[in-house]
């Protein structure tokens, strides 16, 4: 693997110096169009620094049955070693988390550990402060809990909102999280890379995503109309047939004050121009971290609505005046024809 890692990319000058090396990682603008690896990084005597990266079995929920029969879940497992060369073309080093004192004392900028989403949700609900510290000084790496058998995904925004760098998702499952997730990272050219805000860079941070925030700004949106929505595809169009009654669902992620949702009125058998004409009015708190997510279905009087088209875009991003929305599928591929027209002003 190391052999394979030098011969394609370093020819190219697509690796950095590693940290190992060079005692430190050069600046972000030195790092542009850079490949960094994470992974263990192994000592001098090539043996593993760490008994064990933080990994997907490390913060999984106990199995209720196996706990009522007094099985121990877990086993240990012996550390496994890295191969020197391979630790020698590494950047971002796998490092175990033991608590935000010593990763403060010890730690150097080049460490990264992995958090499940349940350990996030312990830290949110312990010490925000403390974890959006650490994100300031190290990056994260975030992952959905092993019991996801069905491939479902966890709301990354909390994750967002303290600084995390690296929130991993599920991405052959199309639903709210991986729709906000793409909308986020349109931005800044979707290349993948967006600047945190200013609040979540300084070493001395006031913040807190779940405590009180007063209103910076707040958004009018109207929702005026759609064109040309796509129809119910396979089993729901045989069952129901081409016609849709449809609704815009208008939600947004971000800071706990500002997570909300509404919903327009329900427009009976016309999905070619459906006019709503909604107004909504939406106070923001902390509007460098929201995002809005337009959902369109169709209302369905006997069992679940069914889902026809969604675009998720950062807050910040929107112009003000007349736009239009271009409309995507589920797996977030935009359709052709489709789009709402909606017109934003900001106060």
């Amino acid at each position: 693997m190391a052999k394979i890692v030098k011969d394609i990319l370093g020819p190219a000058d697509m690796l950095p110096p590693t940290p190992e090396t060079s005692g430190t990682l050069p600046p972000p603008e030195k790092l542009k169009r850079k490949v960094l690896l994470k992974g263990k990084m192994v000592s001098a005597k090539g043996e593993p620094e760490e008994p064990e990266d933080d990994s997907e079995e490390e913060e999984e929920e106990e199995n209720p049955k196996d706990k009522k029969k007094g099985k121990e879940t877990k086993e240990k497992k012996k550390p496994t070693g890295t191969a020197k060369e391979l630790s020698d073309v590494i950047h971002l080093k796998s490092t175990h988390f033991k608590g935000f004192e010593e990763s403060k004392s010890s730690s150097k900028h080049w460490h990264i550990s992995s958090f499940s989403e349940a350990k996030v949700d312990k830290l949110l609900k312990k010490n925000p402060q403390d974890f959006i510290d650490y994100n300031v000084r190290q990056l994260s790496r975030i992952y959905p809990k092993g019991l996801r058998v069905d491939s479902s995904n966890y709301d990354p925004s909390p994750s967002w909102n303290c600084g995390a760098q690296v929130v991993a998702l599920n991405y052959q499952t199309g639903a709210d999280p991986m729709w906000i997730n793409d909308g986020k990272f349109m931005d800044n050219g979707g290349c993948g890379y967006l600047l945190k805000p200013k609040f979540l860079r300084e070493d001395k941070i006031t913040y807190n995503p779940e405590g009180k925030l007063t209103v910076q700004k707040t958004l009018h949106l109207n929702i005026i109309s759609a064109f040309q929505l796509p129809k119910m595809e396979g089993k729901e169009k045989t069952e129901k047939g081409e016609v849709v009654d449809p609704y815009v669902k208008i939600a947004v992620y971000g800071v706990s004050a500002d997570r909300k949702s509404h919903k327009t009125k329900v427009v009976k058998n016309n999905g070619f121009n459906p006019v709503w004409n909604a107004d909504f009015k939406l106070p923001l708190h902390q509007p460098e971290l929201a995002i809005l997510l337009l959902t369109v279905s169709d209302s369905d009087m006997v069992s679940s609505d069914d889902f026809l088209a969604q675009y998720a875009i950062n807050i910040t991003d929107l112009r003000e005046g007349y736009r239009h929305v271009p409309l995507k599928d589920r797996k977030g591929k935009t359709y052709e024809k489709a789009s709402l027209l909606i017109h934003c002003r900001w106060q």
